[in-house]
């Protein structure tokens, strides 16, 4: 079943807060287990192709673009945009549509703010599935120089040309730079040339068309300001906050999905999370990146949610 089959039965956007209008869509079964399923980037936006991993009679999928993010209003904006107000987003999302409780699933940057909403709203969680752990720890901010760069060096090195980048660990402040530069080819040069980094580092096997067709500047403009927006501010988390607090939530199922191959959120990561989580499955996808597009990431996703189904339906 391709997305396309998986219709959406309901859209629309929450009461304005802070002066956004966060859209949400809604698919599956209207009565059935609800999920929501939090997007990555931060920048990015819901992902459609998703709906069809998850059995339309049995799951509830709730979606929604986070502040500045896809059809959410204003486009781009940073203001009222941080982790927290993210969380409140989700929880408004919960009561705006009656649901008591729920599966929380997160993909990459997904994932560090499902940890975060369940580890502030416990009672609401029914249980975590988590795609490409990340933690939004200094590390793995480390890692998007040292590993990214090591591991795709010659796409790396076209990108450190486009920018005029002699420092890697200056990566993100350059391009903060070249945003306030007058010339707005200038700023639209750093923002491509930046994604097309990183939508290279998502593939195991990159494919230039595909990345090229993805890159659309508008959307690659907010998404590169709103990620630089919470690196800098370090996601508002303090240091390990999100390993430090699993106690409050560690009595929740946990199901991890981790490409082997995955540059972007290493298995290092994912592998820290599980050895503080007693019970906690693990899904390794070895033939897989980061990309939730992959075939096998599309492949392990959806075998994943049809066991949690078949547990559901069993108990």
């Amino acid at each position: 079943m391709t997305a396309t089959e998986v219709p959406v039965y309901d859209a629309g956007f929450l009461p304005e807060a802070d002066g956004h209008a966060v859209w949400f869509e809604q698919s599956g079964r209207p009565d059935g287990v609800p999920v929501v399923y939090l997007h990555g980037g931060p920048g990015m936006g819901l992902e459609s192709h998703v709906r069809s991993q998850f059995d339309p009679a049995f799951f509830r999928l709730m979606q929604f673009d986070q502040r500045g993010c896809g059809r959410s209003r204003p486009f781009g904006a940073l203001q009222a945009n941080t982790t927290w107000h993210l969380v409140d987003d989700i929880e408004r999302l919960r009561r705006h549509l009656g649901i008591a409780d729920w599966w929380v699933y997160g993909q990459s940057w997904g994932c560090a703010l499902a940890l975060a909403y369940a580890q502030r709203h416990p009672a609401a969680v029914r249980g975590l599935l988590l795609q490409g752990v990340y933690l939004g720890t200094a590390a793995e901010t480390a890692w998007i120089v040292d590993g990214w760069r090591q591991t795709y060096p010659e796409a790396w090195a076209v990108m450190a040309a486009a920018l005029a980048l002699e420092e890697p660990a200056r990566l993100h402040a350059r391009v903060a730079e070249r945003l306030q530069h007058p010339d707005p080819a200038v700023q639209r040069a750093a923002v491509m040339a930046l994604t097309r980094f990183e939508l290279t580092c998502c593939y195991l096997r990159p494919d230039p068309a595909r990345v090229e067709a993805l890159l659309d500047y508008d959307f690659c403009r907010a998404n590169t300001l709103i990620n630089l927006h919470y690196h800098a501010a370090r996601f508002w988390l303090e240091p390990e906050q999100l390993l430090r607090d699993l106690p409050r939530i560690t009595q929740l199922p946990l199901t991890v999905i981790n490409g082997r191959h995955d540059v972007v959120t290493p298995m290092g990561v994912a592998w820290r999370l599980l050895q503080r989580w007693p019970g906690a499955e693990l899904v390794v996808v070895d033939g897989a990146g980061h990309a939730t597009d992959e075939p096998a990431n599309v492949q392990a996703v959806t075998a994943t949610m049809d066991r949690l189904r078949d547990r559901l339906q069993g108990g």
